[in-house]
């Protein structure tokens, strides 16, 4: 509540202090060139065996059916890498997603093993590498609390509440114009972001 309320002036409790800044990589922050630089390097950092990745995946509705539009990866809770779900251009979903999704490193997500995997699989995608979920731990950490990544990030780490930010996935909110589908390919990233500090945590 502290850390969510605007304030001029910090004190020991609002957290600002211990907030992380987080730097989203997204087709409207880079240019293609510096998208794709980026990308084949995390594709090299997948390789090994010590990296951990978190994957977070967005499935609006689209005229009236959920499909996947977006993808983030994060190695780190100050970086996201997140790229178009597209089956065609320069980055379909071949070039850069699959090698990133199937490369050997361990992959992390939050309700991931039966959402965030499902949906890849329906798309041709195995996710390879050793799995972890979020969720799960933390149902083994402490069953009766709750599990979702909003209360999570509410318990754990110094991050504003954002969960609001999608709009309820309505297409025509969250893609009608390019500044919406900007803060939508953040709001994916952040997903990632929080993923992989909780994972640590």
């Amino acid at each position: 509540k502290e850390l969510a309320t605007p304030h001029i002036t910090h004190h020991q409790y609002c957290g600002c202090a211990n907030r992380i800044a987080r730097t989203h990589i997204t087709p409207f922050s880079h240019t293609p060139e510096e998208l794709i630089e980026v990308a084949d390097a995390y594709i090299w950092q997948a390789q090994q065996s010590d990296t951990v990745m978190a994957i977070d995946i967005e499935t609006p509705k689209i005229k009236g059916k959920r499909e996947v539009v977006c993808v983030s990866f994060s190695y780190k809770p100050d970086e996201s890498l997140v790229l178009p779900f597209t089956h065609e251009g320069l980055f379909a979903v071949g070039r850069f997603i699959t090698p990133l999704c199937e490369s050997p490193c361990r992959k992390v997500g939050h309700n991931f093993i039966s959402f965030d995997r499902w949906w890849l699989a329906k798309e041709g995608i195995t996710v390879g590498g050793p799995v972890d979920d979020t969720l799960a731990m933390h149902h083994c950490l402490d069953p009766a609390s709750r599990h979702s990544l909003e209360f999570l990030v509410s318990r754990y780490i110094y991050e504003p509440f954002y969960k609001d930010e999608a709009k309820g996935h309505d297409e025509h909110a969250i893609l009608k114009t390019p500044e919406a589908q900007k803060s939508y390919y953040e709001y994916c990233g952040l997903d990632s972001c929080v993923t992989r500090e909780l994972y640590s945590i």
